[in-house]
């Protein structure tokens, strides 16, 4: 990739995998940045699933990444760091079951199951359907999407290991704003 494509771009994804490859520092030492990055993108999404734990989700990883990096400079006592990332965890958790409710209501995967119809996942669908031009069936699509790529999100900041969201959710993530984040680095070669 070189300075215009990067500047052109509309694909996040590859825009990331590009900055991987290249060895960015973002992408060591479990950089705050790109989760920063991350967040700001599951922001973006927070209108189609109008609950609040989903904000309070996001806010949590806020707290933990910017708690957990205070901690390692010293700045924090250990016992805050352990006590953010259980509530952190807890949050994580919520995430996902919030995917997975979001699916049910999508795809009614749970049968015999009893499951009320969640009325925010109505809302998100309206929504998705009027803001995004999308039918029906796509809009459902989308709402999983952004469930599972809020959910992917928490899980990298929480465990790093875990690895950036897949490029199945590549569509969710914003190239100008990581254009923000990120200024273009040339690939080293090693020739002269």
């Amino acid at each position: 990739m070189n300075r215009e494509e990067w500047n052109s771009s509309n694909d996040a994804y590859a825009m990331l995998m590009y900055m991987k490859d290249i060895g960015h520092p973002a992408f060591l030492n479990e950089s705050r940045v790109i989760k920063r990055y991350l967040l700001q993108c599951c922001e973006m999404y927070t209108q189609y699933q109008p609950d609040e734990v989903t904000l309070k989700c996001i806010k949590s990883a806020k707290y933990f990444i910017e708690s957990r990096t205070s901690q390692k400079m010293g700045r924090l006592p250990l016992n805050t760091y352990k006590t953010s990332l259980r509530e952190f965890g807890s949050f994580v958790w919520h995430s996902e079951g919030i995917a997975f409710g979001v699916e049910h209501n999508a795809c009614k995967t749970f049968g015999e199951y009893s499951f009320r119809y969640d009325k925010n996942y109505s809302k998100g669908k309206k929504l998705a359907q009027i803001s995004r031009g999308l039918n029906p069936r796509n809009s459902k699509k989308f709402l999983v999407d952004v469930a599972y790529f809020i959910n992917s999100v928490m899980d990298f900041c929480m465990w790093t290991e875990n690895s950036i969201p897949s490029k199945n959710y590549g569509y969710l993530l914003s190239a100008k704003l990581l254009r923000r984040y990120f200024i273009f680095r040339p690939m080293f070669t090693g020739t002269v």
